[in-house]
This record gives C-alpha cells, structure tokens and sequence, in this order.
C-alpha cells in the first residue's frame, strides 16, 4: 500500500498537470499499491502455506527503495490506466528478488501471473468508451522505503478493484 506522504506527492503533481489526459477516471488513494505478485484465483485452504512462502521469503529481502518520477499509461500494450512510473537505484536486484518470491509461490499458485514485473502505481482508470494513447509525463520525484507487505484479496467492482487485507507482513526497513 502506498503512504499518504506519496499519496499526496502524487495527487499534488497530478493536480498540477496542464494539460491532462482524458478519458481516464480517478481510483482512490486508498486503493494504491504496488504489485508485487498476482496470485489470480487461489482457494482460501491455501493461504496458510502462501502465508508462510512471503515469511520465508520477507525474512531474507533486503530494503527496497521506490522513486515515484513521472506518470504513464499502463500496461504498454493497451494503455487501460494512466500510472505512476517507479524506479530504484537496485532495480535489478528488487526485480531479481520479487522474481524469486514468484518462484517461491509458483508450485502452489498455479494461477500465478508470469507477465513481467513493471513496477507502478494506478491512479486513473480508462472509460470503456475512451480513445487510449500511449502517455508519459514527468513529475516532480518523491522517494520511499514500503514497510510492509499485504496478502489482499481483489474484488472487482464498478468504479474498480477494492481490496481486502488478509495479511500483514513487515519489510525490511534501510538504516
């Protein structure tokens, strides 16, 4: 989930945006995250054992640090949300280590999203009807440490996706 410091980092560069693409609809702040994995459709006999995988997989991770610098339409293909665009001075090694958390949870989450990690922060969502182009902008930078990690259950709705926290777990934090 994404802090209210960068939350308000965010909406304040965006607000100051001139202009602004259309077509796209607001998802609440609270709504925010970044991705690590998506498990897809997992029954819930199985959360013990993917509970006890990011455990394993938390008390090895080294800090992350995430730089939010600029806006820009996700996913490159289909251009169905306009987000943030996250960097890291290690990105490789952050990429390296969410690829060994997928492979951790691979053998028991068959539904396992395989698409390559762009790591991102959704803040506007398409209208069906909304003629889509490809976008990128550059924002003032905000830089931060995720402290945590949740296991979230997604539920489609009508104004998007609303999420429910199933688990906590503590990231390591930089000295």
């Amino acid at each position: 989930m994404i802090p209210k410091p960068v939350q308000a980092h965010v909406r304040a560069a965006w607000d100051a945006l001139d202009p602004k693409p259309t077509g796209y609809r607001h998802i609440d702040p609270q709504q925010w995250h970044v991705t690590f994995v998506f498990l897809g459709e997992v029954p819930e006999i199985r959360l013990d054992e993917i509970t006890r995988i990011i455990e394993g997989w938390v008390s090895q991770a080294e800090p992350i640090t995430f730089t939010a610098d600029g806006f820009i339409s996700f996913p490159p293909t289909d251009h169905r949300y306009l987000s943030t665009h996250l960097d890291s001075a290690n990105m490789e090694k952050v990429a390296a280590s969410i690829e060994d958390l997928r492979v951790r949870l691979t053998e028991i989450v068959p539904t396992l999203d395989s698409k390559p990690w762009l790591p991102h922060i959704s803040i506007q969502k398409a209208f069906r009807d909304a003629m889509l182009f490809s976008w990128k902008q550059s924002m003032p930078s905000i830089e931060w440490n995720p402290e945590e990690l949740v296991l979230a259950k997604s539920a489609p709705g009508n104004v998007g996706s609303t999420y429910t926290v199933l688990r906590r777990f503590n990231l390591p934090r930089s000295s």
